[in-house]
């Protein structure tokens, strides 16, 4: 029972290595077999799934040849054969509609996608797609037409670098390239496997990373991006270990006792708190100023969150959220929300530096409040301003904490600043506060949803544990699920019409499916596997979801085995740390819960070992953010890059992603040995200059070699 959970840690890695190895071999495919089920359309819609944002302007219909609902088509029946699909909008339209259906391939072969398709009455639309036939995974694989005519084949040539499975769509506009009136007819859907010479003369495109197999390092060419990574991974790791020596030999310094100090020194210590309070605080931001400034951040997240600015702008939240699958959480869309209004104020473009600049504010402002806070948590804990000080600057320098916020602008750092404030009322035993706090940051990140299981743990043994909180603890969450879901109402009104009262729910289980790769610039296993531009397979994504629930149940069992309020902040970010290194669709910034509430619980505890892997963790997360921004040429530049996949044999990627799995697992074994041997390691004192206890050591390692081998003679 001692070492069960570095066991088990160990046996669910394997577990992982198998299934993932198991279930992700290489598919065959034969050449001319046909992909699509029910291509010909004859049997209905079986296989297909439609799409659509609205029941009244879009009613895709069967065309039944042979029982005469065509009177057009008839003489054509011998080529479409019974049926054919037709969709038509009216000019209040505004709409979308589109059938998909899965199909898996082989990879590292050509094919070839093609459709019968006839405009019957001219499209217009707001965007590139008009009648189509086309891929899900890709922008650019795709043929559309939108003039009346007779019936054309599209066809579609491409070369499959990395997908196992793909989504084949026919239809008139997306979720994101509506039209306005018009109508179609498609049929005879076809894709199969195909040789060079059966499509002589057509353009070939390409699905997936040219990489994948070989390591192909021609897209590292960006000097400024590879000063980028190499100065910030560098710095990072200087500053982290420059503050720690810092801390460590201030440490040594006695003070007067607050309790015994004169009414003037408690006024010059809070005065001196504020002042570097302030400090920290215009220090991080300088710095997260100048990158905003100089950096347009990353590209394709930066378009995204301007473009959905903009669609909200003309479309109306309301509308917005109805008609649209927004990959975004509440909080976080009305937040874009507001970003749209002032932008259209300020006259500013989605796709400019200058709109990039605006739509960070949020994130560097939540930012530089963690900052703050650090600050005074610390403050409290140690009643030292300078001592305090260190650590919220520590926190303010470290690259991990500024590229988030300043460079891809993510909305984590608004989610992850009211978890921090709800582990502080954990730690606290503030229920309301703790409540408010956690309602908060799952309303802007997901993520915290991963921490729910364990948050309902410990509710129940406050409950068990102290009478007091029997009435305050109900009443809370009652509130907490109340008040969450009253916040949400503004962006539903619409569904509930069309009786989806629950559809923010739905929403969020699409976040986390958001990423169709088993990982998306994280390094963690599947990095380390080779698998980051694979689309999951069914074994994949089930394996992910029972090593979620396995983690979430570590660290239900830890905290239950413990029982101590300040451990549970290292139990949730150990929480979170082994879903981002073991689970499939995870994004770089996942992971910064975790390094900020293991910041937390460093400045509570002051325990060592959790400050090294820690910051172990914050370097190789910096890497991979840099890295994903050099691969792509983010840097300098950002606006019309493209991204690109990381190859699968990347050396950097998988050296590094070995690196953040082996630390996890270290990271497993502390926390079993902090939360269930109670054994603590805290930071040690330095009491003299740092040189001559550097040169101490080596000196104190001679001697004990020396003593050894005199013992030996003896």
């Amino acid at each position: 029972m001692k070492k069960f959970l570095p066991i088990l840690i160990v046996i669910t890695l394997l577990a992982v290595i198998i299934v993932t190895f198991a279930g992700c071999s290489s598919r065959k495919v034969d050449f001319g077999t046909e992909l699509i089920i029910n291509g010909n359309l004859e049997n209905g819609t079986t296989a297909w799934s439609l799409y659509t944002n609205t029941d009244k302007e879009i009613k895709p219909s069967i065309v039944d040849i042979k029982n005469g609902d065509s009177t057009t088509y008839l003489e054509e029946s011998e080529k479409h054969g019974g049926a054919y699909i037709s969709i038509s909008a009216s000019s209040n339209g505004d709409s979308y509609a589109y059938y998909s259906q899965p199909v898996g391939l082989e990879k590292n072969a050509k094919y070839l996608l093609k459709a019968d398709v006839k405009v019957t009455s001219k499209i217009e639309n707001n965007g590139i797609y008009g009648a189509f036939v086309g891929l899900a995974e890709s922008g650019v694989i795709y043929r559309s037409i939108t003039d009346a005519g007779d019936w054309q084949t599209l066809e579609v040539v491409f070369y499959n670098y990395s997908y196992d499975e793909v989504n084949v769509r026919f239809g008139i506009g997306t979720d994101t390239s509506d039209f306005y009136a018009g109508s179609a007819v498609f049929d005879n859907v076809s894709l199969q496997k195909v040789t060079d010479e059966d499509v002589l003369g057509l353009v070939t495109l390409n699905l997936g990373s040219k990489g994948v197999g070989g390591y192909d390092a021609d897209y590292l060419t960006t000097p400024s991006g590879i000063v980028f990574t190499v100065l910030l991974t560098v710095l990072g790791a200087a500053l982290i270990y420059a503050f720690y020596v810092w801390y460590r030999r201030y440490s040594s310094k006695v003070l007067p006792s607050i309790d015994e100090a004169t009414e003037q020194q408690k006024n010059s210590v809070a005065v001196k708190g504020i002042v570097l309070s302030a400090v920290a605080v215009v220090v991080a931001f300088a710095i997260r100023l100048v990158l905003v400034l100089t950096l347009y951040g990353h590209g394709s997240l930066m378009n995204q969150i301007s473009l959905a600015c903009e669609s909200i702008n003309n479309n109306g939240l309301i509308k917005y959220y109805y008609e649209f699958t927004p990959y975004y959480t509440p909080g976080v869309t009305y937040l874009l929300a507001l970003l749209g209004a002032f932008a259209k104020l300020f006259n500013l473009s989605a796709g400019t530096q200058g709109f990039a600049l605006f739509v960070k504010i949020p994130s560097v402002i939540a930012d530089l409040l963690i900052v703050f806070f650090l600050y005074n948590i610390a403050n409290k804990k140690t009643q030292d301003p300078i001592k305090s000080f260190i650590i919220a600057l520590s926190y303010a320098l470290i690259p991990v904490a500024f590229i988030a916020s300043s460079v891809f602008g993510s909305f984590m750092t608004v989610g992850v600043l009211f978890l921090l404030l709800a582990f502080v009322a954990v730690r606290d035993r503030k229920i309301i506060k703790l409540t408010v706090f956690y309602t908060l940051s799952v309303m802007f990140i997901a993520e915290a949803l991963l921490l729910l299981p364990l948050l309902i743990t410990y509710a129940v043994v406050l409950y068990v544990k102290y009478p007091d909180t029997r009435n305050v603890l109900p009443i809370s969450a009652t509130v907490a699920i109340v008040g969450g879901y009253a916040l949400t109402i503004p962006l539903t009104w619409n569904f509930f019409v069309t009786g989806r009262p629950f559809i923010v729910l739905e929403r969020y289980f699409t976040i986390f499916s958001e990423i169709d790769l088993f990982t998306d610039g994280a390094f963690n296993v599947y990095a380390m596997l080779g698998l980051q531009n694979t689309a999951p397979n069914t074994a994949g994504v089930v394996m992910s979801a029972i090593i979620a629930a396995l983690g979430m149940l570590m660290g239900i069992g830890l905290y239950i085995k413990c029982r101590d309020r300040q451990k549970l902040i290292l139990i949730a970010s150990f929480t979170i740390l082994f879903i981002y290194t073991f689970c499939v669709r995870m994004t770089v910034f996942v992971v910064l819960p975790a390094i900020v509430l293991a910041f937390l619980y460093v400045i509570y505890t002051g325990e060592r070992r959790i400050l090294a892997v820690t910051a172990s963790t914050s370097i190789l997360v910096t890497l991979s953010a840099c890295y994903d921004l050099m691969v792509c040429k983010y840097v300098p530049g950002g606006i019309n890059a493209q991204e690109i996949p990381f190859s699968s044999n990347d050396p950097v990627v998988i050296i590094f992603s070995v690196l953040l799995v082996i630390v996890t697992l270290i990271t497993g074994v502390l926390v079993f040995d902090i939360c269930v041997k109670d054994r603590e390691r805290k930071v040690r004192i330095i009491d003299q200059n740092y040189c001559k206890y550097v040169l101490s050591l080596f000196k104190r390692k001679k001697d004990e070699q020396e003593e050894s081998v005199d013992a030996d003679q003896n």
